[in-house]
């Protein structure tokens, strides 16, 4: 058998190789740039929906606020005009009566409210009771007395506990220490 001649190695082409490997290199820069590019502009978006998000909250938030605002100052005026029509029922020669004035009728039922702990369900109409009521000079309440019921005792009883624990009492107009008011289940609450 004859010995066949060894072939010959290929001839590598140094620089189709070397322009193989640049060119891949170029390739996967190019991919990384545009990955990164891409990762950027997901990030800038994702900032500018956050910040629109912020943006709507704080609209909603201030919008909320507005809103309990004018809420506060509707049921002010509710109260107010309660207060103007039923409390400061009547006077005498002894007793002021400051009917008139409905800043101290709204302070009035504002403080006596609270304190008025009574099913209103039980009470029958909207009768009012009048009250008696002698404010000290701290502000305290001497005495309450019922001048008129309503017609229920036990609401009435109520109200004068209300009264009571109203401390500091609101100053009436003109300083008055003795003064009729009136109150109705209603400004209960109820």
């Amino acid at each position: 058998m004859a010995a066949q001649a060894p072939r010959p190695e290929p001839k590598i082409d140094e620089a189709a190789v070397q322009a193989e490997i640049a060119l891949r290199k170029a390739r996967e820069l190019e991919e990384r740039k545009r990955s990164e590019r891409e990762r950027l502009e997901r990030e800038r978006r994702d900032r500018e929906t956050a910040q629109k998000l912020e943006r709507e909250k704080q609209a909603k938030a201030k919008a909320d606020a507005a809103a309990a605002e004018q809420r506060q100052l509707d049921n002010m005026r509710r109260l107010q005009a309660q207060a103007t029509q039923h409390l400061g029922a009547g006077s005498s020669n002894a007793t002021s009566s400051p009917r008139g004035d409905p800043t101290f009728n709204a302070k009035v039922v504002a403080c006596v409210r609270p304190n008025v702990s009574f099913p209103i369900g039980l009470v029958r109409g909207n009768a009012p009771s009048e009250f008696l009521v002698e404010r000290l000079p701290d502000g305290s309440i001497g005495k309450v007395t019922v001048r008129r019921s309503g017609g229920n005792t036990a609401f009435d009883e109520a109200v004068v506990r209300g009264i009571r624990a109203c401390n500091p009492f609101p100053q009436p107009p003109g300083g008055a220490r003795e003064f009729t008011i009136s109150y109705r289940p209603e400004d209960a609450g109820g």
